[in-house]
């Protein structure tokens, strides 16, 4: 008896809520046999919505109807419906505004969660060094980059300072540098981020200009995390990539020693001496990236 009282409350009728863009519409006393073509045809006599529109039609939050699915000689509702009415929201798109939305390109700045999961990691060939650059060592290397977003210094559409992914790119390009490699590889180096100085409102810049000194770069606890100034003093660009190198190769010095002592020059002398035997030899051997040496990348 239990199992026929649900079968025929399953059964009776009930009414269909539909809402479109904020107008609601009731059609009463349906079978819970009601096709999905049968509520399609009711939606758009009620709506007025003509053939060349694509229609979707959501039912707690599940698709029970869309134009690009034939189903519809299926049951909309094939569990029945147990309540006095169903609840309907319906979307509407024309076929024109579904053709230009597929026929146009993504947006290159928004990355969905899919294509964050399925993001190919940098390979050889795909390095700024050329195809035989090996990139950072698997355990001696840079673990974070962080450039500065728009937020730091007030970039803003329009504006002609390069964009952040630029930045990004730029810390990659050192990060991976043959000679930069060669020395956090023969020093063990291990450094958490390396990241882009704010060029407008970092605070340790302000402080050093106070006393007529000109920062372009800071290291923090021991090389728990670099700076590097990337930007020129106007923003519209970036500071010649030689220059930036070599602050990273002194902040690196600052590993070992803090002050600017004898013994800081001297090993930062050598880690420069370092970097440029690196890209010599690399030279020496013929190897060219697009016509130039890495020396010259």
């Amino acid at each position: 008896d239990q199992q026929t009282t649900s079968m025929s409350s399953a059964t009776k009728t009930f009414d269909i809520k539909l809402s479109f863009k904020g107008k609601t519409a009731t059609i009463p006393n349906n079978q819970s046999s009601i096709t999905v073509g049968e509520i399609n045809e009711l939606v758009r006599n009620e709506f007025n919505l003509s053939d060349n529109v694509a229609l979707k039609l959501l039912h707690k939050g599940k698709v029970i109807s869309q134009t690009s699915i034939p189903n519809a000689s299926q049951q909309a509702f094939p569990k029945g419906i147990t309540t006095k009415s169903a609840k309907i929201m319906v979307m509407a798109t024309s076929d024109e505004k579904v053709t230009e939305l597929n026929s146009s390109h993504s947006d290159p700045t928004i990355r969905g969660f899919e294509n964050e999961k399925t993001k190919p990691g940098p390979s050889k060939n795909d390095s700024t060094w050329g195809p035989a650059a090996t990139g950072q060592h698997r355990q001696y290397k840079f673990c974070k980059f962080v450039p500065c977003t728009w937020q730091s210094f007030g970039h803003r559409t329009g504006s002609k300072t390069p964009h952040a992914f630029k930045a990004l790119a730029l810390l990659e390009k050192l990060a991976t540098d043959p000679g930069v490699v060669a020395i956090m590889t023969e020093r063990e180096l291990v450094v958490n981020t390396l990241g882009e100085m704010d060029p407008v409102d970092d605070r340790i810049m302000q402080k050093k200009q106070e006393s007529g000194a000109c920062l372009l770069g800071y290291n923090t606890n021991s090389g728990l995390r670099i700076d590097v100034r990337l930007r020129t003093k106007d923003l519209n660009g970036f500071l010649p990539y030689n220059d930036i190198a070599a602050t990273l190769i002194h902040e690196l010095s600052h590993n070992w020693v803090a002050e600017h002592n004898a013994l800081f020059w001297s090993n930062y002398g050598q880690m420069r001496v370092e970097y440029l035997h690196k890209h010599a030899t690399l030279a020496s051997s013929g190897y060219y990236v697009d016509g130039k040496t890495t020396a010259e990348v």
